[in-house]
């Protein structure tokens, strides 16, 4: 299967997305694959994350500071169940707390745009794991 990349807002959107690998597979999809996966021609074990993404998180990191930092940060500047970034005097915190009530600081960083790129990095480099994550052989 020949895949050409997708322009580049489209790779931002899918990488920005909560669901990188439905947008995936849809992406497969269009492009003429009918399997399933596992089958023996499933594209998911040759074609993977630099297969299909030209971005790199400061692109990412652009887009989402123009749409708005608070569209990828369940908390943006305060504090709440999910990711939160906010401030603490001359330190600006990356804080997870889960419904149970587990808490972790993923980060302390000396400016609010570090926090943030950390936030962008994290998706960026979730959604090449989950895109490599069945990749077995090479293109």
């Amino acid at each position: 299967m020949t895949l050409q990349k997708p322009n580049k807002e489209i790779q931002i959107d899918a990488i920005l997305s909560r669901d990188v690998f439905k947008w995936y597979i849809g992406l497969l999809r269009d492009n003429g694959w009918e399997g399933e996966l596992g089958d023996s021609d499933d594209p998911t074990r040759y074609i993977g994350f630099d297969d299909i993404i030209s971005v790199s998180p400061e692109d990412v990191y652009n887009v989402a500071k123009r749409r708005g930092m608070e569209n990828f940060c369940q908390h943006y500047l305060g504090r709440g169940e999910g990711t939160s970034i906010f401030e603490n005097g001359k330190n600006t915190f990356i804080h997870s707390c889960t419904e149970r009530g587990d808490e972790l600081i993923q980060g302390v960083f000396d400016t609010l745009q570090a926090a943030e790129m950390s936030v962008i990095e994290s998706r960026y480099n979730d959604a090449r794991r989950m895109l490599n994550s069945r990749k077995t052989k090479s293109s």
